[in-house]
């Protein structure tokens, strides 16, 4: 029974030190208005949502998957800033930190354009959200593509 309570007891305190990094780092536990990052309001976004946005050009969209992968497909207009090409790609970014800016990368199992939106936070932009559906969601409602694969090219994963 000990063991047990010690064990509790150390799980407990593990817990408490992860709360305590993510609030550090400016993260706050999934589920939490913003999607994980503090000081975020309606973080995330639906395809119909973004594809308004990109219509209206009212925000930067900027995928996080690899270079090769952007050139055979992505959003018209989009910039490409691979998750960790951020620093070295920063000076595409508009230098106003509120500018509209909407992560994505390949689809809901991709994790680079939320890792991506946190960089960016961290980095100092007021203004950005996440895109979780991604390329897939777009292709798949026919939204307009661009890249030197075919139009019925499905999208390659993250």
């Amino acid at each position: 029974m000990k063991i047990v309570m010690e064990s509790l007891v150390i799980a407990v305190w593990i817990g408490l030190g992860a709360l305590c990094l993510w609030a550090i780092n400016g993260v706050v536990p999934l589920g939490t208005e913003g999607f994980g990052i503090a000081g975020a309001s309606h973080a995330t976004l639906d395809g119909p949502a973004v594809y308004h946005i990109w219509q209206d050009g009212d925000a930067f969209l900027v995928d996080a998957r690899t270079p090769e992968q952007f050139r055979l497909m992505h959003i018209p207009g989009a910039i490409n800033i691979p998750l960790g090409a951020l620093k070295e790609r920063l000076s595409v970014l508009p230098i106003d930190k509120d500018t509209y800016l909407i992560t994505y990368c390949g689809n809901l199992t991709c994790p680079k354009a939320y890792q991506l939106r946190a960089l960016l936070v961290a980095h100092g932009y007021r203004n950005v959200h996440f895109y979780p559906g991604g390329l897939h969601d777009w292709f798949t409602a026919g939204y307009p593509l661009a890249g030197t694969a075919g139009e019925r090219d499905a999208p390659e994963s993250p």
